[in-house]
């Protein structure tokens, strides 16, 4: 059975663009050889998209309501980007459970679970 090539399916407008983008990509790459570089161009682009620093928003004491842009970044090495959205309730549900979820797991450290004890309080900026 022969799978049908994606390749043929493109027009010559959508090959231009795809061009574009995969450009765009290398060249991030290119110039952002590990995961700190790539954490540190991309906040700075958040920055430039209307993101605030999450930290800076809470030592401000800012409200954060729906529509929101924060982001966040853990040791220099992963990066969140929020947009503060309108459904609460299922994001504390989500919350809870994964909180629950990652105290279970037998994957989790012995010395880690003491962290993660399903009976620490879980809260969400609203």
């Amino acid at each position: 059975m022969e799978r049908p090539c994606a390749w043929k399916k493109y027009t010559p407008e959508q090959l231009v663009e795809l061009e574009k983008i995969c450009s765009g990509y290398k060249e991030f790459i290119s110039e952002n050889k590990t995961e700190r570089l790539c954490v540190r161009t991309g906040a700075a682009l958040a920055e430039q998209a209307g993101y605030v620093e999450l930290g800076q928003a809470v030592d401000a004491g800012k409200t954060l309501k729906p529509g929101d842009k924060v982001y966040a970044v853990n040791h220099g090495k992963t990066l969140m980007l929020m947009q503060i959205g309108k459904r609460r309730k299922d994001s504390i549900s989500w919350a809870r459970t994964w909180t629950a979820r990652v105290s279970t797991s037998s994957k989790t450290p012995p010395s880690r679970q003491a962290i993660w004890r399903t009976s620490t309080r879980t809260t969400t900026a609203a």
